[in-house]
């Protein structure tokens, strides 16, 4: 007869060790101007002399669009183009926001930005006027139409048409259309379709706006380097009495705000 030895089991305890790892956020202490900081500095015209004492100086916060107004002052000996700001006074003001300076006088214009250091007493941010310039750009700057039977529409859609201030101010800009000639006929600009009559409309949000011979308003304070996409539609005239290829211009005006 045989024997079967029976070991003992061994049993293994294996330990399973969950490392918690600890997920530390840091979050940045902003510190609002509860106390004064001042912004100060000199304006000077693009010729290097100093504006004169009582030029608006604007200070905006860019981080929340809050902005303050202060003046040039006098210092005596010929020094009349010095500013001083308590940022403090701009609603909602913190340590680390953009603040952006700006001056305009006797058609000249410029503006310097610097962030709100607290660390610093105060912080000097002088500004440096230039000419001020208007000045748009289209593109494209053409719209070929090919042929459209009379009765008809044609329009652009998704903005196909970018203006851009490519100034240094901040601007208005007008609208104004043409009649339509060709070789002494005439198609006249009307606000809707007739006999030799035809109509142009303009859209920048989602609704259609007539074109006419006079200016009137296309969009209102646009900011220097920003653009506006838009789209225009013909509405060809219902008869007329000429079939040759007919032209006509849109003008657009930029003014300062």
């Amino acid at each position: 007869m045989s024997l079967v030895g029976l070991k003992n089991p061994i049993i293994m305890a294996v330990s399973l060790m969950i490392l918690l790892a600890t997920l530390l956020i840091y979050v940045p202490r902003v510190i609002s101007l509860d106390n004064p900081h001042y912004f100060y500095g000199y304006v000077y015209y693009q010729n290097g002399t100093g504006v004169p004492a009582g030029t608006v100086v604007t200070l905006t916060d860019d981080n929340n669009g809050n902005s303050m107004t202060t003046t040039t002052i006098d210092l005596g000996n010929g020094t009349t183009n010095y500013y001083q700001a308590d940022l403090s006074q701009i609603p909602g003001s913190a340590d680390g926001d953009l603040i952006i300076v700006n001056c305009s006088s006797n058609g000249e214009v410029g503006e310097n930005s610097t962030n709100i250091n607290i660390s610093l007493g105060s912080q000097q941010v002088d500004v440096h006027l230039e000419p001020e310039v208007l000045n748009i750009s289209i593109v494209p700057s053409q719209w070929n139409q090919g042929t459209i039977s009379l009765g008809s529409e044609n329009s652009t859609s998704g903005g196909y048409f970018n203006l851009t201030n490519q100034g240094n101010v901040i601007i208005n800009v007008l609208i104004k259309g043409s009649n339509a000639t060709s070789d002494g006929d005439i198609w006249y600009l009307n606000n809707t379709a007739d006999y030799n009559k035809f109509a142009m409309q303009y859209n920048i949000s989602s609704s259609w706006n007539a074109i006419t011979t006079s200016y009137a308003s296309f969009v209102t304070n646009l900011n220097k380097g920003n653009s506006q996409l838009f789209d225009l539609k013909l509405i060809m005239p219902t008869a007329s009495s000429t079939t040759n290829q007919m032209s006509f211009t849109i003008t657009f005006k930029a003014v300062k705000a």
